[in-house]
């Protein structure tokens, strides 16, 4: 009876002082090289240690949806940083694309537009890159060339560019998700039927802390 008692107590400390482990890493294999390659990942861009909060409009709601969500960001934004309380556990608060994520974009994204595209899409590229389609496009191109005004000049860079308009595939495939969207949305975050925002909060602790991300 005194070994299991002293048994039981010892557990009872120990569970004392163990938490619960919310890393994706934590919970796979430490040796796997792949898990090793997502734990630098998840190091090196600290974008998925931050809480994401989801503003909407209610479904009855029929003014200007963006308008009134953009105020919303704005105020509790304006909030976070004058507030003794928030600032003191939020560190920052985004809801449009920041210049990283703009030259992510441009830099990455886009020159490996086509990698992105789906069955369809690479039927497309395949049509565009035969000789009968190129010769097509080079003819629209000096067509367009041909006519005069001031912006025949960013036309002709434009062609340099991508003479064969092969970010015209990337706009379709990326417009079937964004079409829809709201004109006035811009680089903020908004679904897209635009009733609704995401917002990014980064704070002095990540949200794997429940305690922290509760607060």
């Amino acid at each position: 009876m005194a070994i299991a008692l002293l048994a039981t107590i010892v557990s009872v400390l120990l569970l004392a002082r163990s938490k619960p482990e919310t890393s994706i890493t934590g919970l796979l294999d430490p040796s796997d090289p792949s898990v090793v390659a997502l734990g630098k990942v998840l190091d090196r861009f600290p974008v998925v240690e931050e809480l994401m909060l989801l503003a909407s409009v209610p479904d009855d709601f029929t003014g200007d949806a963006p308008s009134e969500l953009l105020k919303f960001a704005e105020a509790l934004e304006a909030r976070a940083s004058s507030d003794a309380e928030a600032k003191a556990a939020i560190t920052a608060t985004r809801y449009r694309a920041s210049p990283d994520m703009r030259k992510f974009v441009a830099e990455v994204i886009v020159p490996h537009g086509l990698d992105y595209l789906d069955d369809h899409g690479y039927a497309l590229l395949l049509a565009k890159l035969s000789r009968p389609a190129m010769d097509e496009q080079f003819a629209q191109n000096r067509s367009m060339l041909s006519v005069p005004g001031p912006a025949a000049g960013e036309i002709a860079k434009a062609f340099i560019r991508d003479p064969l308009r092969l970010r015209d595939l990337l706009t379709a495939q990326l417009g079937k998700r964004v079409a829809s969207g709201p004109s006035m949305a811009g680089d903020a975050f908004f679904s897209a039927d635009g009733r609704s925002l995401l917002l990014r909060l980064s704070g002095v602790k990540p949200p794997s802390d429940l305690d922290f991300c509760r607060h």
